[in-house]
């Protein structure tokens, strides 16, 4: 069993952001249980993981409170300095009451922070479960709840998509987890793929 984990198998249904920290270590971030079939009384974290040793890094702990735990759906959007990721408890299902769930968009900081903890920036409440992924452009955040309602944290740079190419500000993920000559890990550079494993 892995130490500092939560003592229990959980799946992992979002996607896995990876980006290097201070450290320059690739560390690969994730949350647990975000899929409607794992029970809404499971707890669930959010972890940070070095992808070298599989060690965990930071983890910040899913709430429970009524037997109702939250689940880390639609994955990672890291940035060169912060993680965002959504908490949200399930709708109540099979009762007469119409509820939508609830979520919480919060951001920690990429890099370490106090022993096994992440450092938060923010935490904003959603009245409605956010359950799918969190799109990332221009400087500002943008999701969608089960309520239907289509959201923003943030402000973009630019006012149409795109238009941060058109100005010259690049995207990218840095070369591998080492500087080379000028460059800055985690900034300007392409991302490499190193290899590809299809398993039928």
């Amino acid at each position: 069993m892995t130490a500092n984990g939560i003592g229990a198998d959980r799946a992992i249904a979002g996607t896995i952001a990876a980006r290097t920290d201070s450290t320059t270590r690739m560390v690969l971030l994730f949350g647990t249980g975000g899929i409607e079939s794992v029970a809404s009384t499971s707890a669930n974290a959010f972890f940070g993981i070095y992808a070298d040793t599989g060690a965990v890094r930071s983890k910040a702990l899913g709430s429970c409170s009524n037997g109702n735990c939250e689940k880390f759906y639609g994955g990672v959007v890291v940035t060169p300095q912060q993680v965002l990721f959504t908490k949200t408890v399930d709708p109540a299902i099979g009762t007469n009451a119409c509820d939508s769930g609830s979520s919480t968009i919060s951001g920690v900081d990429l890099n370490p922070g106090t022993g096994t903890n992440f450092t938060s920036s923010f935490n904003l409440g959603v009245n409605s479960a956010v359950m799918g992924g969190l799109f990332g452009d221009a400087g500002a955040i943008y999701f969608a709840t089960i309520s239907g309602d289509v959201a923003r944290v943030g402000t973009p740079r630019t006012s149409t998509a795109g238009g941060d190419t058109l100005s010259g500000q690049k995207q990218g993920m840095g070369v591998g987890d080492q500087a080379t000559g000028g460059q800055t890990v985690g900034t300007t550079s392409g991302f490499t793929l190193m290899g590809w494993r299809a398993v039928m």
